[in-house]
């Protein structure tokens, strides 16, 4: 198995983690004596539950590619979760979806995410306040190579963040900081796994700590053009903590059809992300550029 550097995970939309809004309907009470002219309202209940289901053409987080895509368009996901919110503001949820072996090896090639927080609108604006954690079972890195060269400890893939958001009307600003070494980027999977792009003939990163405290930015919009068709842009930075080689730019811009409760997405996605350090090799030598400008294309369901 080859080096590489990759982050990972959540989301179709242009966030996880978010609380799904409450239904507002009303329907006649059952028992209404017939005849009556009188109806009430059901009463609504306090929590909401809902799933989806997504497909898409390349798994994309932050810009770079979880499933070996990148320079390559076809490197499908399936993509599902669950999520409550209740309506004081607060909800947790789960969300799943494939991943490379070359991008997380020696684990079970699936990202699990948990989160929770809580989110709250006043008129045009919105907040949102929570954590999620990114779990790769069994997923670990090499991290420390003894004088024989032997791999003699490992780091896991796992990440942990804090999160914060803002929105005004269609626009939101959405700020996350890691608890923990991002996505497994200790010092030692610096030195003994990172490495450099074979392809490049860059040199490997110097040692210079963990990666604990990196942060990520990202401004997001939503706005319906025409009935049932909404257009979609994100740009967002990623500053990896010690390693500046490893911070990027990302951006992207597409649409959403809803078609019949189906959502049919396309977008083109991009990075600046430095080729040297962020990309994969399989098996076979194959070399892909991870954060590479791509189409990415989508059909998901909620329910």
């Amino acid at each position: 198995m080859k080096k590489l550097v990759a982050t990972t995970a959540v989301t179709l939309a242009l966030g996880a983690g978010s609380a799904l809004a409450q239904t507002n309907t009303t329907d006649t009470a059952p028992g209404t004596a017939p005849g009556s002219s009188a109806s009430a309202p059901v009463p609504q209940s306090e929590h909401t539950f809902t799933g989806n289901l997504t497909l898409v053409t390349d798994y994309r987080f932050r810009g770079i590619s979880q499933t070996f895509g990148g320079s390559n368009f076809w490197a499908p996901a399936i993509q599902g979760g669950f999520d409550y919110s209740h309506a004081s503001g607060f909800y947790a949820g789960n969300w799943n979806s494939n991943v490379s072996g070359n991008t997380f090896p020696n684990g079970s090639s699936i990202e699990m995410d948990f989160y929770g927080g809580w989110k709250k609108t006043w008129d045009d604006w919105g907040l949102d306040l929570g954590t999620i954690f990114y779990y790769y079972p069994n997923s670990k890195y090499p991290s420390g190579v003894n004088q024989f060269g032997e791999v003699n400890s490992f780091s896991n893939t796992n990440n942990w963040e804090i999160y914060v958001g803002g929105s005004w009307k269609f626009v939101s600003l959405k700020y996350y900081y890691a608890l923990t070494d991002y996505f497994g980027l200790t010092q030692g999977v610096i030195q003994n796994w990172v490495g450099a792009n074979p392809d490049t003939g860059a040199s490997p990163l110097p040692p210079n700590g963990g990666t604990r405290g990196t942060q990520y930015l990202v401004a997001s919009a939503s706005y319906e053009i025409m009935p049932k068709l909404t257009l979609l842009g994100s740009a967002g930075y990623t500053w990896v903590k010690n390693y500046a080689d490893l911070s990027y730019f990302d951006y992207k811009v597409g649409v959403v059809y809803d078609w019949n409760s189906w959502l049919l997405g396309l977008a083109l996605v991009g990075t600046n992300a430095n080729k040297d350090y962020w990309y994969a090799v399989n098996g076979e030598g194959k070399v892909r550029e991870l954060g590479a400008f791509n189409a990415v294309l989508s059909i998901g369901r909620t329910f």
